[in-house]
């Protein structure tokens, strides 16, 4: 079996003075993102930008890895939940958390 693995993205969006710095790989059809910073209503317009452009992709698994997620407020707690309905319910896929910290 062939894979289709591309070479590390990686985006930074500065925002006021507040960061979240968002790297993903994609793997098949398959996106992993790590998010590094804070997800709240300071970069929430981001975020949402940045993933958008894999959802139209439809991809079968959006995975985010929160492992250096240092910060997430109702905002952000929220979105999650949102996406994961919308990858369901729009592009009949899966959108899933992974390494969960304190944060939560």
């Amino acid at each position: 079996m062939k894979k289709d693995v591309q070479k590390d993205k990686k985006i930074l969006i500065k925002f006021a003075n507040f960061m979240i710095n968002i790297n993903y790989k994609k793997y098949n059809n398959i996106f992993i993102n790590s998010i590094d910073g804070e997800l709240s209503i300071k970069t929430i317009d981001e975020f949402n930008t940045f993933l958008q452009i894999q959802f139209d992709h439809k991809p079968d698994v959006i995975a985010i890895n929160c492992s250096k997620l240092n910060y997430i407020d109702s905002t952000g707690i929220n979105q999650l939940f949102k996406l994961a309905k919308k990858a369901s319910d729009k592009i009949n896929g899966q959108m899933m958390c992974f390494h969960l910290n304190n944060c939560f």
